[in-house]
């Protein structure tokens, strides 16, 4: 159960850098929480070697619906809609980690990536046949909640479904993941400025930097934020199932986390968003809904391909555009 960033080379690491042993100091609270959860996850059922890793499972499609609960997918969507409908264990509470646990050095040739989530271009850009970062067309974002939409997403998948019709294609939304599309009154940008808030050049935003911050500051009430979070994740599934009918094969829907509303750990620490590493069960319970539409694909593998096109300055602020601040 000891942290994934505990190794000898990060030690050594922090030996000629004391500024990150002191980072690391005051991590440690945090840390004892994470364990302790960790810990009573293995034991019930949802820890990290229960955990699905996606290359291994059998689809053709998979549409992963970023920070989606399994309660709040079963209580927005009628699950009877799908071929057939489960929960699976994910391997991480935040993608960063999850898409390291999932894809590094996967050499995943027989698969193309369609990501509207910068996340996946710090960690995996060159593990897939092709690598199509969505979130790097300034066309693709909506200018109101800085975020990339469903719209884009899907029609970059159509695109990706057409050109390489003999590879699992799988197409990363960014919602239900704040910002919440459908409510600009829980976008909690307002001090943020225009470049910061699409990423362009850094600089750090006053809190609340999101939702999550704003619910644990008391600016919101949980019962406001869950309402958002629905009205998001119905948002980007109305985009989703018109777009799972185009799909040849079979299609997955899942996600890579949850979000945490002030529930508490094992130990009583209560957690907002989705930090990585925590493994509480409404962080790492995910929908699985599976729908069947033809013949299977003729999945080829051709070889590893795919590379990043864009530098981790420009990666590191899209993801505080986002509200992946420290």
């Amino acid at each position: 159960m000891i942290p994934d960033r505990y190794t000898f080379s990060n030690f050594k690491r922090a030996v000629k850098q004391p500024g990150l042993l002191v980072e690391e100091l005051g991590r440690l609270p945090f840390t004892f929480h994470a364990v302790a959860q960790s810990i009573y996850a293995e034991r019930h059922g949802y820890g990290e070697g229960d955990a699905v890793i996606l290359p291994d499972e059998d689809w053709d499609n998979l549409i992963l619906i970023d920070a989606c609960r399994a309660d709040l997918f079963e209580e927005t969507m009628d699950t009877s809609r799908y071929d057939s409908y489960s929960r699976v264990v994910s391997v991480d509470s935040n993608t960063t980690p999850w898409s390291i646990k999932n894809f590094k050095d996967r050499q995943l040739g027989d698969t193309v990536f369609v990501t509207g989530n910068p996340a996946p271009s710090k960690t995996v850009p060159n593990d897939f046949h092709e690598f199509i970062e969505v979130w790097t067309d300034k066309d693709a974002h909506d200018t109101t909640t800085y975020t990339v939409p469903a719209e884009s997403v899907c029609e970059y998948t159509r695109d990706a479904v057409e050109q390489y019709p003999d590879k699992r294609v799988l197409a990363h939304f960014v919602q239900p993941h704040c910002p919440f599309v459908p409510r600009e009154d829980l976008v909690f940008r307002n001090t943020w400025g225009d470049a910061e808030r699409i990423g362009i050049e850094g600089g750090e935003p006053e809190r609340p930097y999101n939702v999550w911050d704003a619910l644990e500051m008391g600016e919101v009430d949980a019962d406001t934020v869950w309402e958002g979070y629905r009205e998001n994740l119905e948002y980007v599934m109305e985009h989703v199932h018109d777009l799972v009918e185009d799909l040849p094969g079979k299609t997955v829907i899942t996600s890579d986390h949850g979000n945490m509303l002030g529930e508490r750990t094992i130990t009583g620490r209560k957690v907002y968003g989705h930090p990585g590493g925590m493994r509480m069960k409404d962080l790492v319970e995910v929908p699985w809904a599976v729908v069947e539409n033809g013949p299977r694909k003729e999945i080829r593998d051709d070889g590893v391909h795919s590379e990043g096109s864009v530098e981790s300055d420009l990666i590191e602020s899209r993801l505080a555009a986002l509200g992946y601040v420290e």
